[in-house]
């Protein structure tokens, strides 16, 4: 994963919201593991929502995320 693949978080979210997703899309690519969290986002429009959010490595044909 290159660092332009988190410029849609950048675009959609405040600076706080964006680095948080960032954060944990890293620790799952660098981990190789599964994780469940709540997360907490700052809506386009000001709205707070908390969302449970499951990321998981995605992997290629060769084995590679």
């Amino acid at each position: 994963m290159n660092k332009n693949s988190n410029l849609i978080d950048d675009r959609l979210f405040d600076k706080e919201t964006a680095d948080t997703f960032i954060r944990n899309d890293w620790e799952v690519i660098n981990e190789g593991v599964a994780r469940t969290k709540e997360e907490t986002a700052i809506l386009p429009s000001g709205k707070k929502i908390i969302q449970l959010s499951t990321k998981r490595p995605l992997y290629d044909k060769q084995g590679h995320i």
